[in-house]
């Protein structure tokens, strides 16, 4: 991914821009916002994704997007302006050019070496869509009242979190069970490497779980 390779910068920075650009041309003249990349941005959103731990060392395809869909609200990635509005432009639109920068970064995805794009964000509802927007606009929020950096521990949590809400949020619309298995494939095999993980989708097994508390998935 392009994102947090730091030899890989200026294309970043190109992709964004071209992101941005189409947003000014659409959606952004029909709502009065005048927006860019904010100079400097791509390299402050490497920076701080070096510092996180607790990260896979080659991260899956919805995790290097969550990655980029949470520090974006910890990074001034776009700048924003416009000639009526009275609301806090960073507050109302930072979210929401996010989720539309997403689809541009999909395009760049890499799994274990391989080029892995996911045509997204793929959010099965309108109010999905709210509510995922809402989800981000909270980090932000959070940062500006609290007055102080997020720890890198807590941006770990959440970069998790989100990429689970994105791969689900994906499976939900466009896989099924067979599918969600095919594509997951390169995945779950990298999670077998590790002992633990590879107990966790053991223990996922349907027939186990009826077992254990009928919660399994039905045949």
């Amino acid at each position: 991914m392009i994102v947090f390779d730091t030899q890989k910068i200026t294309e970043l920075e190109s992709l964004l821009e071209s992101s941005v650009l189409h947003f000014r041309e659409s959606s952004g003249n029909a709502y009065g916002i005048i927006c860019d990349v904010a100079k400097g941005s791509c390299e402050q959103l490497s920076s701080l994704y070096s510092r996180i731990g607790g990260l896979p060392d080659s991260p899956g395809p919805f995790k290097q997007l969550a990655a980029f869909a949470v520090l974006t609200q910890e990074v001034r990635l776009f700048n924003f302006a416009t000639r009526d509005s009275t609301e806090d432009l960073d507050v109302v639109w930072n979210p929401r050019l996010t989720l539309w920068c997403l689809s541009a970064v999909a395009t760049t995805l890499r799994l274990n070496g391989n080029h892995h794009a996911i045509v997204v964000p793929v959010l099965p509802t309108p109010h999905f869509q709210a509510e995922f927007i809402n989800h981000l606009r909270s980090f932000y929020n959070g940062r500006i009242l609290c007055g102080v950096e997020t720890s890198t521990d807590l941006l770990s949590e959440r970069i998790l979190a989100t990429a689970l809400i994105l791969e689900a949020s994906s499976y939900a619309k466009d896989c099924s069970d067979e599918e969600f298995t095919r594509n997951a494939e390169d995945c779950l095999e990298k999670i077998a490497e590790n002992p633990v993980l590879r107990g966790d989708i053991q223990f996922n097994d349907p027939e186990f779980l009826n077992l254990a508390i009928g919660i399994g998935l039905e045949d």
